[in-house]
């Protein structure tokens, strides 16, 4: 498993999310889905809201995304980017 993997991954659920009629990706719940499918190596800190997805990871979905997601503090989660982000 690489980052490049996980990232596929994790833009895979955020287009399911998309036909399911949402544009949200909630962090804590990616980060729960990564554990779950990838193993703990992929995710940095402490459990919870002190969590956080490997750097390399977020790069890679970066530049998997190409634009097309953005990141909302405030919610805490990755959306598809609309006209006025």
């Amino acid at each position: 498993m690489n980052a490049l993997e996980v990232a596929q991954y994790m833009l895979h659920r955020l287009e399911q999310a998309r036909a399911g009629g949402s544009i949200w990706l909630e962090h804590s719940d990616i980060i729960q889905e990564i554990e779950d499918e990838f193993g703990n190596d992929w995710i940095v800190g402490y459990k919870g809201d002190g969590a956080i997805i490997h750097p390399k990871v977020l790069a890679a979905f970066r530049v998997l995304a190409d634009g097309s997601v953005a990141w909302h503090p405030g919610y805490r989660a990755w959306h598809w980017r609309e006209k006025d982000d």
